[in-house]
């Protein structure tokens, strides 16, 4: 959440500054602020002035947030929207994409394998991996969902974890596949 009102207030005069203890960088700072419905004109009025080049949202944690997604795609008309959607979770994917062809919303897609089982990966997870939330039982019936996706496979020309990046990237206004990757063999 965004820290202080001193910052909030100076972001919305317009006169927001990086922190000054931030060494300078080729990158531009990177702005996270978990906003309120009444705060998105701030955010147009900062890139009106020049201050960012666009903004977004970012659903969840968890898969959902149908209704959020529509709302800040038509009416507060950002530029981006990160949501979960992969082979095996669809939705609430599939509306936001039609949402996003209509508004010309760029789409981000994260967990593009469905939180490892498109990868071959057991639910082992860290404690602090955010894939451990999910129960044994939804393990296992993405693996059935698995077996049922192995004739896709057959020429052998990719492996799952690519097809499914693959089925991503091919929708229309999808922008972005952002793989969870904690490990080496991830």
């Amino acid at each position: 959440r965004w820290g202080s009102s001193r910052q909030e207030q100076a972001i919305h005069d317009g006169r927001f500054e990086p922190a000054p203890h931030r060494e300078p960088s080729a990158q531009p700072p990177q702005l996270r602020v978990d906003l309120p419905q009444g705060r998105m004109q701030t955010l147009e009025e900062l890139k009106q002035a020049g201050k960012i080049r666009a903004y977004g949202v970012a659903l969840g944690p968890a898969i959902g947030w149908e209704e959020e997604g529509l709302v800040s795609m038509e009416r507060w008309k950002v530029h981006s929207c990160q949501t979960v959607y992969n082979l095996l979770e669809q939705d609430p994917g599939r509306s936001l994409l039609t949402t996003a062809e209509k508004t010309q919303t760029g789409v981000m897609s994260r967990v593009p394998h469905s939180s490892g089982v498109l990868q071959g990966l057991k639910p082992n997870f860290n404690p602090n991996d955010h894939r451990s939330h999910r129960k044994l039982q939804w393990f296992l019936e993405g693996e059935k969902k698995v077996e049922q996706l192995q004739w896709l496979l057959q020429d052998g020309k990719r492996t799952l974890s690519q097809l499914a990046l693959e089925y991503i990237i091919s929708k229309p206004h999808m922008t972005s596949v952002l793989p969870t990757i904690t490990s080496e063999k991830e």
